[in-house]
């Protein structure tokens, strides 16, 4: 870390080779005078105290961090006898420091006072970066002359960040669909550095550009960071699209990032199963009619339609089972429950707790899919994937523990 001292005057002063970066301006009559009479002696007519001030702009290089501040000011009691007057320095807001003035001379025998603050490792508060900031002399108690002041900056040009990086986001175990769209959840990794060095007991505060009319996005904010300036939040929404997100944190530079909401793993695993269409020619023993329509079919295929849904008779036409009227009925195809013609390395079934039609996803191992159907032993996290074929259904070895990850569709949850 390199430190380095700035000297700032209120006034224009002759420069100085070591003060070859410093800035100046003239903080107007209070600050340009080089003998201003502050009466605050009630004794003598005043009020009770009088705050005088002056302004500098800032001068250190961008992104250096003001450790402490010195004001230098020249002072005396213009007359013998009277009470001494107390001086309270600050910088913006900042208290710096106080004193008395007890030497009594006329202008131009006045006496230097100086005035540090405190050195604040993560910057001098409220400290006004590439602005205007203004230091103020509350004299009270008694009367002053006051001459030239000058500020002494000492800033390091170790740049202060926090920053949050906010990982994939997940779709996590049990959050449901709230109007039909899934809850993404992302951990969000807040970072607060000096220079390469993390800096503890930075609070944070994490900030969606979303949120400016409604909630949409839950922010779960991180406690204070650890001693490797590191502090984990989480962020919670059912909104697809790209958030921008703000960190903020007190003596910090704000910083902006960005999350990106679209494809997610689910948390949990699910168990896949399979399913198929049945066809009549499979199918021996007896024939027998059937509510619904018209001729014979295999008792065996028919029993199986009602498991699977829908079956192939031997004459081509496709014929499938209506739960509410138990009964049969002719279709065009194999018909899902929402409407589409089940397809082969592409339907599947699912839970509707879990995920909303059109829903596209990916199976590891297996491929991508679109819930487009379901069935009645479909449960939780339990997917059922359409293989067409008695011979695909029979080669097919049900997965315990697969990991599902979404992709895009199901219910309207975009910006």
């Amino acid at each position: 870390m390199r430190r380095r001292l700035l000297l700032l005057a209120c006034i224009a002063l002759t420069p100085l080779v070591a003060r070859a970066q410093t800035q100046s301006v003239i903080a107007g009559t209070t600050c340009s005078s080089s003998c201003l009479f502050v009466n605050a002696d009630p004794n003598l007519g005043g009020p009770p105290g009088v705050i005088i001030g002056c302004s500098f702009a800032d001068p250190v290089p961008i992104g250096a961090t003001v450790r402490s501040i010195r004001i230098d000011r020249n002072f005396s009691q213009p007359f013998a006898g009277q009470n001494s007057p107390g001086v309270s320095v600050a910088v913006n807001s900042q208290a710096i420091a106080s004193a008395t003035i007890n030497n009594v001379a006329a202008c131009g025998n006045l006496v230097d006072y100086s005035f540090s603050s405190t050195d604040y490792f993560l910057g001098f508060p409220g400290y006004v970066y590439g602005g205007l900031n203004t230091i103020f002399f509350d004299i009270a108690g008694g009367a002053a002359d006051a001459g030239f002041a000058q500020a002494l900056i000492t800033y390091d040009t170790d740049v202060k960040s926090v920053t949050t990086t906010g990982a994939e986001p997940i779709i996590p175990t049990d959050s449901g669909l709230v109007n039909d769209c899934l809850q993404f959840q992302s951990t969000l990794g807040v970072f607060a550095f000096k220079g390469l060095t993390g800096v503890a007991g930075v609070a944070a505060t994490v900030s969606s550009d979303r949120n400016a009319t409604t909630t949409v996005d839950v922010i779960t904010q991180p406690p204070a960071t650890d001693g490797t300036g590191h502090a984990i939040g989480y962020f919670q929404t059912r909104r697809l699209g790209t958030i921008g997100l703000s960190t903020t944190a007190a003596s910090f530079p704000s910083s902006s990032s960005t999350l990106l909401v679209q494809e997610a793993n689910f948390q949990p695993t699910f168990l896949i199963t399979a399913y198929y269409t049945p066809r009549e020619a499979d199918y021996n023993g007896k024939d027998v009619t059937a509510c619904g329509v018209s001729g014979t079919f295999k008792a065996g295929f028919l029993k199986e339609i009602k498991i699977e849904g829908s079956g192939i008779a031997v004459d081509g036409r496709v014929i499938a089972y209506n739960k509410d009227t138990a009964c049969y009925e002719e279709d065009t195809c194999p018909r899902t429950s929402s409407g589409p013609c089940a397809t082969d390395n592409h339907t599947a079934a699912i839970s509707p707790n879990v995920m909303e039609f059109t829903t596209n996803f990916n199976i590891a191992n297996v491929g991508d899919r679109t819930a487009e159907d379901i069935g009645d032993l479909i449960n939780n996290y339990h997917i059922d994937n359409y293989v067409d074929t008695k011979a695909a259904y029979k080669k097919w070895n049900n997965i315990k523990a697969a990991k599902v990850r979404y992709l895009s569709g199901g219910g309207q949850c975009s910006n």
